[in-house]
């Protein structure tokens, strides 16, 4: 990711087939080798693309609240209930991802002020910053 030269981008996918082509007798172990190396454009795609990110730590940390809030809440009666609830959280973090006043944000809608732009609005003017 950091030196996406030719040479180097040779090397790496040599280097995972190599280590992906590891035959060691163990059927399940195998099996997981050989998924892998299904896998391997996928996983390797930071090669051609370095701006994708090697991890999903933002992906994994967006459901966190809501899995922890699920284990420890009452769960919702309804299905309109969890549906409403995942609206708040969703909204929730993406104010806190555009560092946007949650409650403020809220109050604005709910009151019928409309003097915050919507999320809409704040995540197209961020795109616009960083894809021209």
């Amino acid at each position: 990711k950091s030196n996406p030269d030719e040479k180097e981008k040779k090397r790496l996918n040599e280097a995972f087939d190599k280590l992906f082509s590891v035959k060691t007798g163990y059927v399940t172990l195998d099996e997981c080798i050989a998924k892998t190396m299904e896998r391997k454009s996928g996983l390797l795609v930071v090669l051609d693309h370095p701006e994708v990110p090697l991890h999903n730590n933002p992906a994994e940390l967006a459901v966190r609240e809501y899995v922890v809030k699920r284990k420890i809440i009452i769960p919702t009666r309804s299905e309109e209930g969890t549906r409403s609830w995942e609206i708040f959280l969703s909204i929730k973090d993406t104010c806190r991802k555009l560092g946007v006043n949650f409650r403020k944000y809220l109050y604005d809608r709910l009151s019928g002020e409309y003097r915050l732009p919507s999320l809409a609005e704040m995540i197209g003017q961020r795109s616009a910053v960083c894809y021209p």
